[in-house]
């Protein structure tokens, strides 16, 4: 029992209504036992409004008190049932993939109860899967803000900031995680991972040897290892780690498409173009996957197909800013078809919006086509 639990006591009322009391007595039984039974009475006594309850469960929380929190937002529930089936909607509509329904029940919840933290690790968890990143992590930091020891909330974080490139912050959400629970090898996978992007190869190293010394089945652990070994350019050691990885998960597509990307450096295509097309088979929204795919295509002379894929991941992106590659890649294949006039529109699309200055073979093959069309 904490020090704030015995302050509630020594300041609660003798005229407390015994509706409230027996609540309490009941709850604590029911969750608890009887040995926490004066705390339970204690705050339901001092705390008459849900919001209240919340809040010391907040507090118990960050301190490291689990059983107190879970027991205040468990009277905070019983207290107030529209409390309770708003964090149940909420919760509902995620699991059940209803997440423009979730982003309706979860706005309202927030804007009634906007303490909750489990109501905005929700939202944001529905922001992620609609790939808002900026949206969702924001939603996850408020969520730690209330309850800084909740160790979902720093994961979904931490994985928020690696796909908004935010390498830096993921790394710290994901040492944070470590430190809260050393024995976790994902911990150590995500850091790694962050790691990578940041080029601090040999810290990475460690992470992932420590990931697969903690649990050596662990398809991200071996993800990992072959990501740091293909960083390295050493395939033939990365391809076995990818092998493993997929035999350990064969819904990993990210193993599926880097092992592609090693044949493809090996001018193997037929097998890259095998290991794109699973990726896209389990993850249907492979925007690189369907690039380095229609590129396989075209490296094989099937063009239509690869226009195919380069138009899909141009409309998964939905931005000619960020898109300016594949409209370069597809007018090269229009070149090839001699489809001159979509050549030069797609070529001129892709020069555009190459802001960076990236792709001056776009600017050059361009030139060259729109002085040697031949006329109609």
């Amino acid at each position: 029992m904490t020090m704030d639990t015995l302050s509630l006591m020594a300041h609660t009322s003798s005229h407390r209504s015994h509706k409230k009391i027996t609540l309490g007595i009941l709850i604590a039984v029911a969750i608890s036992g009887v040995c926490i039974v004066i705390s339970c009475v204690a705050l339901i006594t001092h705390f008459p409004k849900s919001r209240e309850v919340i809040s010391f469960g907040n507090r118990e929380y960050s301190k490291g008190d689990n059983l107190g929190g879970k027991l205040s937002y468990t009277l905070a529930f019983a207290l107030d049932s529209d409390l309770r089936k708003a964090v149940n909607e909420c919760h509902q509509d995620y699991i059940l993939g209803h997440l423009e329904d979730e982003f309706d029940q979860c706005n309202r919840s927030i804007a009634r109860y906007d303490n909750v933290a489990n109501l905005y690790f929700d939202r944001g968890r529905a922001y992620a899967e609609l790939t808002l990143y900026a949206k969702a992590s924001a939603d996850f930091t408020r969520a730690i803000e209330l309850i800084p020891t909740n160790s979902e909330f720093y994961y979904d974080r931490g994985n928020s900031y690696q796909k908004l490139k935010q390498y830096a912050l993921a790394a710290a959400d994901f040492t944070k995680l470590i430190s809260i629970d050393p024995s976790n090898p994902s911990y150590y996978v995500g850091r790694a991972n962050a790691y990578i992007e940041q080029l601090k190869i040999d810290l990475a190293l460690l992470d992932c040897k420590k990931a697969i010394q903690l649990n050596d089945n662990l398809a991200d652990g071996h993800f990992c290892m072959g990501r740091l070994y293909q960083a390295r350019e050493k395939y033939g050691l990365a391809i076995p780690e990818y092998n493993r990885a997929i035999g350990l998960n064969p819904k990993l597509s990210e193993a599926y498409f880097n092992r592609g990307v090693i044949y493809a450096t090996q001018n193997d295509y037929f097998a890259a173009l095998t290991d794109f097309k699973k990726a896209i088979e389990n993850y249907n929204n492979y925007t690189d996957a369907y690039v380095w795919r229609g590129n396989m295509y075209a490296n094989l002379g099937i063009y239509d197909k690869a226009i195919d894929d380069y138009q899909t991941a141009i409309s998964l992106l939905q931005d000619p800013k960020v898109s300016s590659y594949m409209y370069c890649v597809q007018g090269i294949t229009y070149i090839k078809m001699n489809e001159y006039s979509k050549a030069i529109t797609s070529l001129q699309i892709g020069v555009a919006n190459d802001t960076a200055n990236e792709y001056d073979w776009c600017k050059s093959a361009l030139e060259y086509i729109q002085q040697a069309k031949p006329n109609p």
